[in-house]
């Protein structure tokens, strides 16, 4: 599972959990909730609250125990660290902070709600990208309309790189190898409902090349969603 912050609505601030740092830190993932239920005693002496506590679910689909902690938590838990993986923690909280993190959509209907709040930022870039973008690969930052999204929108909907995630759909075979002037979803994927390809033209050097890329349909997408919650 790769670290990333989640939002504890009930606190409105932003969480990692004991999963996530056990990843980090490299501590047995049971041995790190051991030592935080030693610890919350004495968060609670000082007049804190407890630890937020959750789940999730493990390759063997059965339902574990986590910790959610805020930021001032998890450094507290890391007082017990030593000093080279107390400044991992540190230093992953920092980076994190600065950049956009997404948490993973528990339903589909949350997932599109992220992808429309995404899009609004899209459709103000959409001019601006066909006007000046030189590039083919400047397209893949446009949603076509409201029920397909662009390999960008789902890499940012799942919270993987886009690299993994195109590496991921030439895997289930949904789309094609890279290709000249683009990338096209398969017969397989387009016969199913869960991908289709959009062409489109550019001007390159006073020329007007025709393009083509992948986007995903709304069911393909949930399907990858269903799919990542399954083996997160």
């Amino acid at each position: 599972m790769e670290n990333q912050l989640n939002l504890d609505n009930s606190l409105n601030e932003q969480t990692m959990n004991s999963l996530q740092m056990s990843d980090l830190t490299g501590k047995n993932h049971s041995h790190l909730m051991r030592d935080i239920r030693k610890m919350e005693d004495s968060w609670l002496n000082v007049g804190q609250s407890k630890f937020g506590f959750g789940s999730y679910t493990d390759k063997n689909n059965q339902e574990r125990p986590m910790y959610e902690l805020t930021k001032t938590q998890s450094l507290y838990i890391a007082t017990k660290f030593n000093d080279e993986t107390r400044a991992k923690l540190i230093l992953r909280w920092e980076q994190l902070e600065k950049e956009k993190q997404f948490v993973l959509p528990k339903t589909f209907s949350e997932a599109l709600k992220l992808a429309a709040n995404q899009a609004e930022q899209i459709e103000a870039q959409n001019l601006l990208i066909k006007e000046q973008a030189p590039k083919i690969i400047a397209f893949e930052n446009v949603i076509d309309n409201a029920n397909t999204y662009t390999l960008d929108s789902v890499s940012d909907i799942l919270d993987i790189g886009r690299t993994t995630l195109c590496r991921l759909l030439e895997k289930k075979k949904w789309k094609t190898i890279k290709e000249t002037h683009g990338t096209s979803s398969t017969r397989y994927s387009e016969e199913n409902g869960f991908a289709k390809t959009i062409y489109e033209y550019i001007k390159i050097n006073n020329k007007d090349i025709k393009t083509k890329r992948i986007v995903l349909k709304k069911k393909g997408l949930e399907k990858l969603i269903k799919e990542f919650k399954k083996n997160a």
